[in-house]
């Protein structure tokens, strides 16, 4: 008889997960909000940290993101002799205009969002997005 082999997850497998979480994406509105609050002078890689109560190793997986979507700028500055970032938000991420019509959509405020996406609920059998969509008829 063969000895039991453990399955292991990779460690990018698990960035992976973590990063297409509910509360990984919360994370990185709640990063943009801050820089659009911030307008032109930007937060302090090190502020940024504190006000979002994460450490550095995740908010930097949070900001490598944003930045490969063109949504943050980082400038490096000196800050009590030490080097650091100001980031603020892209100047295309300024201008961008969430359409109104998708305040309608149900789903971005359904408790039960994490949900779906993770495939746990179905969403072929909400109650909620099926009375949504049938509403015109």
């Amino acid at each position: 008889m063969a000895p039991a082999s453990k399955v292991y997850a990779h460690e990018e497998d698990i960035e992976e997960l973590e990063e297409s979480s509910v509360q990984f994406q919360a994370l990185e509105r709640r990063v943009l909000e801050l820089l659009r609050e911030a307008g032109e002078k930007g937060v302090l890689q090190r502020e940024l940290w504190k006000k979002l109560d994460v450490d550095s190793r995740k908010g930097l997986k949070i900001l490598r993101k944003l930045e490969s979507q063109g949504l943050i700028a980082k400038e490096q500055v000196v800050y009590k002799g030490r080097k650091t970032y100001v980031l603020k938000l892209a100047k295309e991420a300024e201008e961008v205009q969430i359409p109104g019509f998708l305040e309608e959509i149900p789903c971005f405020f359904c408790p039960f969002l994490h949900k779906c996406a993770s495939g746990e609920r179905d969403i072929y059998s909400c109650a909620i997005l099926q009375e949504w969509l049938n509403k015109d008829d």
